[in-house]
This record gives C-alpha cells, sequence and structure tokens, in this order.
C-alpha cells in the first residue's frame, strides 16, 4: 500500500504540473520579458489555449491510465476488448474538460468509480456540477462506490447492462 501511494502521489505532482501550468507562449522561465515565436501561429490565442488544454487532459488521462487504482483494473477487465455485450468501452478518456473513469460512445454511457473522498460536501458539489456538464453533452451516467466491486461486482455488472 505504501508503494501505491508513492505512486500515487508522485503522478499527483506531475498532474498538478500539468493542469496548473501557466500558458506560456510569450515568456519562458528565466526569460526576461523575451519573446518566442508561437508553435501555431495561424490560430487566435484562445484556439491555441484551448488546444493546448485539450493536450494537457490528453497527457493527463495517459498518467491516470497508466496508475489506475485496483477498483478502476478489476472493472477495466470486464469492459475491455469489447467483453460486454460486444460493445467498447474507453478508460481515463476526455470528454470536454473532464476526464470519465470508463465510456461507451455509442451508448452514450460513463461509468464512474468513487472512493470515500466522493462522500466529501465539496466533492459532491463538483461532481455534481461535471455530471450536469456531461448530461448535458448527452450522456447518462453510472456512479459505483468501489466497495460495490468487491462485495457486489454481479450488481455492478446488472445495473451496466440494464443501462445499455
Amino acid at each position: 500500500m505504501e508503494l501505491y501511494r508513492k505512486i500515487f502521489k508522485g503522478s499527483f505532482e506531475i498532474i498538478f504540473d500539468l493542469i496548473f501550468s501557466p500558458f506560456s507562449f510569450g515568456r519562458r522561465d528565466g526569460d526576461e520579458g523575451g519573446i518566442r515565436e508561437c508553435p501555431h501561429p495561424t490560430l487566435s490565442r484562445r484556439e491555441r489555449d484551448c488546444k493546448s488544454m485539450k493536450n494537457r487532459l490528453v497527457k493527463l488521462a495517459r498518467i491516470l491510465r497508466k496508475n489506475q487504482t485496483p477498483y478502476e483494473s478489476k472493472l477495466w477487465c470486464l469492459l475491455r476488448d469489447k467483453r460486454l455485450e460486444g460493445l467498447k468501452f474507453r478508460r481515463q478518456y476526455p470528454i470536454g474538460i473532464y476526464i470519465v473513469d470508463f465510456c461507451c460512445f455509442e451508448k452514450k454511457l460513463i461509468i464512474e468509480l468513487d472512493g470515500g473522498h466522493h462522500n466529501q460536501n465539496e466533492q459532491i458539489k463538483n461532481d455534481q456540477k461535471r455530471d450536469q456538464y456531461l448530461i448535458n453533452q448527452g450522456y447518462k451516467i453510472l456512479r459505483f462506490w468501489n466497495n460495490d466491486l468487491d462485495n457486489n461486482i454481479e450488481g455492478v455488472i446488472e445495473k451496466i447492462l440494464i443501462s445499455l
């Protein structure tokens, strides 16, 4: 468990840097205001920022896929390779400004696994805001607690099948 915490902590620091590092098209660390050439000169500032944000989300999703929780791994083994009803699921996939745990585009279904920290007031509000955004994009969202996978995996799969 200690090794898992170290891996997760290291990933969190990388994730934090990816998300919160400033957009720096005009300056570099150590520059005294020197201007460098923009990597996409034909794009507007807003388009560059959106493209940069999307690239950051893709990088973050890759990190999350490499460092998945044991619960995500357990569910992924059941969903991958079209094992469930022949439907393709993706894991840790960016949709808009969010990264979802599992997604089936064919059925517009998102599956989220929640740990204990999702029971805190601030996280509940964030989850509601996120869910509303994804629902507005046309997705249906299923949320399961991590302990549901340990105690009732058949029930989890049954609920997923009913939702399809």
